[in-house]
């Protein structure tokens, strides 16, 4: 007689990836809070830097009505587009937003960006947020007028705005659930499930990655061929944490010092779309107001 052999257990770190071995640790909130208003989720594979637990244990919960609270937890996990997945089908409340483990925040930050979409009813809408590499370009993206598949950033902007762009990143997005709705919607004819139904199923693929784009911008164009729009709110500006916090001021710096010719490119993309290049000069004014009155 074969006797059945037990099945062998990988041991953790054995060099096998599986994109569904996720973790999750969640905020808890008190018996008295019963109405959940929307959900935060900071990704990650494997840590938090200490500026982003900083933030969160700073987080500025006052707004909120009696009674009222944010599902908040940290899922950590392998695949970028599995977990922002999970985040989706595990959400409560009229909104999701992303934070990645890298960014820190103002306490009153989250406030802002929930009070900019309630304000104007926005679809999503993305933080201020800066690439942690040269050129630090900002995530205020428009398509090329003759290129549907290409994008460029924006170097000018309106202060203190809700402004509308083609797409953004996910490091810190506010996006209201009827833009999962809309999606699938368009793509299968089905509505976004209950969140007692999504128990039932594993995650829809509304993120993945394809050669042509990362999964953010796969994302925004899927999002707004469903008739969806993209803001960015200028006013909340979060650092990118590295080797140093990357944010508004390490950009302009870049731009201040960018070679002559870099910048005659810069300025003949943007007017491309109708926007305008900043100038080297324009960089050094906002980072030293001081200038403009001197001169």
């Amino acid at each position: 007689m074969t006797m059945l052999q037990p099945k062998a257990r990988r041991p953790r770190r054995a060099g096998i990836i599986d994109g569904l071995d996720m973790q999750k640790y969640e905020v808890g909130h008190s018996e008295d809070e019963t109405k959940c208003v929307g959900t935060i989720a900071w990704v990650t594979r494997d840590n938090v830097s200490a500026a982003t637990a900083i933030s969160m244990m700073m987080l500025d919960t006052t707004w909120l009505k009696p009674g009222e609270y944010i599902k908040k937890y940290i899922i950590v996990g392998n695949i970028l587009t599995f977990q922002r997945n999970a985040c989706i089908w595990d959400m409560e409340g009229d909104w999701l937003l992303f934070i990645d483990a890298d960014m820190a925040w103002q306490p009153n930050a989250i406030k802002t960006l929930v009070e900019s979409q309630q304000k104007w009813d926005l679809d999503i809408v993305s933080a201020l947020c800066f690439q942690r590499a040269a050129p630090y370009q900002p995530t205020l993206y428009k398509l090329a007028p003759d290129d549907p598949r290409a994008y460029t950033f924006l170097e000018k902007w309106p202060e203190d705005s809700a402004l509308e762009v083609d797409a953004t990143g996910m490091a810190f997005c506010l996006i209201h659930q009827r833009v999962f709705d809309r999606i699938l919607q368009k793509q299968g004819g089905i509505e976004f499930p209950s969140f007692e139904d999504r128990r039932k199923y594993r995650p829809a693929p509304f993120f993945r990655w394809e050669v042509e784009w990362g999964e953010d911008f796969l994302f925004c164009r899927e999002a707004r061929s469903s008739g969806s729009r993209i803001f960015v709110d200028t006013s909340v500006k979060p650092d990118h944490i590295g080797d140093v916090a990357i944010n508004e001021d390490t950009f302009l710096r870049e731009i201040a010092h960018r070679h002559p010719e870099a910048n005659r490119f810069r300025a003949a993309v943007l007017e491309s779309i109708g926007e305008q290049a900043l100038t080297s000069e324009e960089a050094v004014l906002r980072l030293e107001p001081w200038r403009k009155e001197d001169a």
